[in-house]
């Protein structure tokens, strides 16, 4: 019985794992960058504006740009604003946009927000950007959709979404076996998990 139990719950262990790697995209929400979007969305809800819905896309993206930034001293912000919104952007951000199951064509109409807020207090990171230039994006009811990423108790990028096909930061059928932070060795683990399930469900069945 205790033999069968173990098998059982080996079983269940790589199903999980094989469906949490082969998902197209998974997000670990931070409780912090959680934090942040309702602020922002509170200030929203104050201008009689729509609320930000949540953008895991937008969010992965936001999550990878952001821990570039983890060295960077708070005065760089203006910086890496002008990097990342000039014709050549980031000179891995395809290898980003991939990461996270991004069409480049869907990301033309977005827009990215880095800021530096010592603390990352949600209302404080709100004040900073309604009370500088960014203001005119988050006031814009163009944008839809947001994600936030943040790191080191300090900097925060938030990213914009339009609901159109060239500010959504689809995937416009990029392939769900591209794993994000995997590549082909994620999938090689998650096929490898996938063919041990099978042999254990078949023993579990037929050899008790």
């Amino acid at each position: 019985m205790a033999n069968s139990l173990f098998r059982l719950f080996t079983l269940f262990f790589f199903v999980v794992i094989s469906i949490f790697l082969l998902h197209p995209n998974v997000v670990l929400c931070d409780v912090k960058d959680d934090n942040i979007l309702s602020a922002i969305n509170k200030y929203r809800q104050s201008k009689n504006l729509s609320e930000f819905s949540y953008n895991k896309n937008a969010a992965c993206l936001a999550g990878k740009l952001v821990y570039k930034l983890r060295d960077e001293p708070c005065s760089s912000a203006e910086n890496f604003n002008k990097e990342i919104s000039s014709e050549t952007k980031l000179a891995d951000f395809p290898k980003l946009l991939r990461k996270c199951h991004i069409a480049y064509n869907s990301s033309i109409d977005g827009i990215i927000l880095p800021s530096c807020v010592p603390g990352l207090d949600p209302t404080s990171v709100t004040s900073n950007y309604t009370h500088s230039h960014d203001a005119e994006y988050i006031n814009d009811q163009n944008y839809t959709g947001a994600g936030v990423g943040t790191i080191e108790d300090a900097w925060v990028v938030l990213i914009l979404s339009t609901n159109t096909s060239t500010g959504n930061y689809d995937s416009s059928g990029s392939s769900s076996l591209v794993v994000a932070g995997g590549g082909r060795v994620g999938v090689m683990v998650a096929l490898l998990g996938m063919f041990v399930s099978s042999l254990l469900f078949f023993d579990f069945l037929f050899l008790g």
